[in-house]
Formats: C-alpha cells, sequence, structure tokens
C-alpha cells in the first residue's frame, strides 16, 4: 500500500465518521426522549390511579401519616408503599394498608436533557402549574392540588394541545440555560443518554 493509498483510506474513514457520529448522537437523545415519553405516561396513570382509590385526593395533597402535606417525601411514600384510603403509607404490611404500591419499580429517573439520571421531584407549593425548572436538579416536577406531573426539561404545546419536549430548546438536549450550545453526551455501559 502506498502513501497516497493510505492518506485516501483515512480520508475516507474520517468522512463516515463525521457522517455517523451526528446521527448515532440524534439516536440515542431520540431513544431518550422516548423514554422520557413513557415514563412521564406511566407516571400521569399511576398518580390518576392513586387519585381514583384515595376519594379525589392526589399523591403530596395530604400528609403520608410520616410526612408532611405537599412535599416530596409525602409523594414518594404515597406511591411507592401501601397505603390507606386516608393516604397514610408504610413500608411494611399491615391492617388497613391495602392500596398501591403504585410505583413498583421506583421513581424512575429521567432519561434525556440537562437533568438526565436524576428521579427527584420537585412539589409545586403554590397553584401554579408545573413547568420546565432549569435551577431544579430533579427529574420530575410536580403540582399536588391537580396531580400534573411533568418531566424537568423543556416542554411544548402540540397543535392537539398536548405537551411534548421541546427538542428546539438546548436544554432538551443537555445543555445549560445560556450555555450556547448543546454539550456532548457523556455515555458508558448502561447509562445510554445519560447526561453528566
Amino acid at each position: 500500500m502506498t502513501l497516497l493509498e493510505l492518506v485516501v483510506v483515512i480520508a475516507t474513514i474520517g468522512v463516515l465518521a463525521a457522517i455517523a457520529v451526528p446521527r448515532a448522537s440524534r439516536a440515542f437523545q431520540g431513544a431518550g426522549h422516548a423514554a422520557v415519553m413513557r415514563d412521564w405516561s406511566t407516571l400521569q396513570r399511576q398518580i390518576d390511579l392513586y387519585a381514583l382509590e384515595h376519594m379525589g385526593a392526589y399523591p403530596a395533597q395530604r400528609g403520608s401519616g410520616q410526612a408532611e402535606e405537599l412535599t416530596e417525601v409525602a409523594f414518594l411514600q404515597q406511591l411507592l408503599q401501601a397505603t390507606t384510603p386516608a393516604g397514610e403509607s408504610s413500608d411494611k404490611p399491615k391492617d388497613g394498608y391495602f392500596l398501591g404500591p403504585y410505583l413498583v419499580a421506583g421513581m424512575p429517573a429521567l432519561k434525556a436533557g440537562r437533568h438526565a439520571g436524576r428521579a427527584g421531584v420537585f412539589v409545586i407549593q403554590d397553584t401554579s402549574a408545573p413547568r420546565y425548572m432549569s435551577e431544579e436538579p430533579v427529574g420530575w416536577v410536580y403540582q399536588p392540588r391537580t396531580g400534573e406531573i411533568v418531566p424537568n426539561i423543556p416542554l411544548t404545546e402540540g397543535a392537539s394541545g398536548a405537551l411534548t419536549i421541546d427538542i428546539s430548546a438546548p436544554e432538551a438536549l443537555g445543555a445549560r440555560p445560556g450555555a450556547g450550545g448543546v454539550r456532548p453526551l457523556d455515555v458508558g455501559a448502561g447509562d445510554l443518554g445519560k447526561v453528566e
């Protein structure tokens, strides 16, 4: 193989890599966004089921018996543990605690965006609607008065009125607000799409 042939082979490999890497990155982001949408749907269904079985009260709307109302602790206890119809929770089976748990696999971590890998929940204390909160290092934002939960990622309202991930927002792809661009994904074994 001559030097010229070697240069042509290396240049060809470089061109192919320049094409393949951005496509792979978009595929990882798309998979992360699909996982966020799946987890979001599951969370909302389980919150609605909790309210159906607890006389219209959403998780954290009342205290859990172990935690005050309107707290992340009450929210998690009421979804992850057995509860009474009044919303009291217990991590051990006992009489009267026959509802739930609603999230058997635990609280899902956010799979995409700036806060990927975080499963924490910011519980809104006032009556405002849940929205993206870039300053809060949590995966989810929850309004206990309405039972609405959203991923802590930029969202946009579609033509049908449904909220979807705003992929035009750099934060949805993992950038910090005001960072002027998207940070590269830090992908390792077992944490595909996780952003550090």
